[in-house]
């Protein structure tokens, strides 16, 4: 327990670590690029991002031996889709990027997460997001529609194929998210669920018409995420030890042209989704495996997904980068002050403006007034 600990420490430290200076020391030189060439500053902060993601999922399954078992479909990234996960836990996203690196084809990503507003005001990993284009919202819809379709027009602007990871649950599940989402039921006739939250439909219709009418979606994935050991329900957990020892996942893919079109079928589809996610997850917190097949079959005797070699690679490259930062910020005046104002100006961008990704966006809608004048 005490080794366990220890890793789960290391793990924090580096994880952290590599988000703090990576955002002040990568992302922040970059900051006039956005003004003088948003393509490219586009180009290099996925660039980065991608990179840290593939260390992400390295520190899992290289410190705290984490073991990833998935069945079904492959992430194609070489087309625009929408991504759809049931939120066990408040970390899920985490074990999410290393989905993308073992079933993602090819290899590079350029996935953006939906996140709940307060999310942007975490220092340095909120900041990284704002930078990197992820789409905050503040749970207003008359709000979130303006913010999402703006940032959505922005990310089309690139041309480039990417994937936007949402939870249509709202939430993770807990005890007190169940009996919500348990009175919500009753209010309406709905059935009772333990394994997920009945979903939120507003978004995820709106989400996947808008791509449409900008041409981003090929196709939507369906992901179910389950644990079948330890479930590690917040950041707590992870810095404590409290790590699963598998990590399972079901994906399948429908073409966009399966995919119902008018608001209705949409929001119906998306609850049906839901139902067979409660279904499925019932059998697997019973049988420990998606397929349903078999009982009692212990988690031992399936194959999980080897270690990526090129998560070595990464691994070597971001602790020598977190472990270099850290000196040069003990050892140089003008680091610290190069993130001492940074920090001050990421504040004052966080509070007193919608964010960074917004500020983009204004640029972005100004550039387009200034062509057509």
């Amino acid at each position: 327990m005490f080794n366990m600990h220890m890793k789960s420490v290391i793990f924090c430290f580096l994880w952290y670590g590599s988000i703090f200076y990576g955002f002040f020391l990568l992302y922040c030189p970059l900051m006039p690029l956005a003004l003088l060439n948003p393509p490219l500053f586009h180009k290099l902060t996925d660039f980065i991002f991608a990179s840290w993601e593939t260390y992400s999922s390295a520190l899992i399954e290289i410190i705290c031996d984490v073991r990833f078992i998935i069945e079904g479909d492959f992430v194609r990234l070489q087309e625009h889709s929408l991504i759809v996960m049931n939120h066990r836990t408040r970390v899920d996203w985490l074990f999410f990027w290393a989905l993308l690196q073992h079933r993602g084809v090819p290899l590079a990503t350029r996935c953006k997460f939906v996140l709940k507003s307060l999310v942007k005001h975490i220092p340095a990993l909120g900041w990284v997001m704002q930078m990197s284009r992820f789409l905050y919202i503040k749970r207003s819809w008359n709000e979130d529609q303006i913010l999402l379709e703006g940032l959505l027009h922005l990310l089309s602007r690139d041309n480039n194929n990417m994937q936007v990871l949402l939870f249509p649950e709202g939430t993770d599940l807990t005890l007190n998210n169940i009996k919500k989402s348990e009175a919500f039921a009753q209010r309406n006739g709905l059935s009772s669920y333990r394994h997920v939250l009945h979903p939120r439909t507003t978004g995820f219709v709106f989400l996947v018409q808008k791509m449409r009418e900008l041409g981003m979606l090929d196709a939507v994935y369906d992901v179910t995420i389950g644990y079948p050991d330890k479930i590690p329900q917040s950041e707590a957990d992870c810095l404590r030890g409290n790590m699963p020892k598998f990590v399972h996942f079901l994906v399948k893919r429908y073409d966009q042209d399966a995919v119902p079109v008018k608001e209705e079928g949409l929001s119906q589809w998306c609850k049906d989704l839901w139902t067979k996610k409660e279904n499925t997850l019932d059998k697997f917190y019973l049988t420990g495996r998606f397929d349903g097949l078999g009982t009692e079959i212990s988690t031992k005797e399936h194959r999980a997904e080897p270690i990526l070699n090129h998560f070595y690679i990464s691994f070597l490259f971001w602790t020598s980068f977190v472990t270099l930062s850290l000196n040069l910020c003990l050892t140089l005046e003008f680091c610290r002050l190069w993130i001492t104002s940074h920090t001050f100006f990421f504040i004052c961008i966080s509070f007193l403006t919608q964010g960074f990704e917004q500020l983009e966006v204004a640029y972005h809608y100004y550039q387009l007034k200034l062509k057509q004048s």
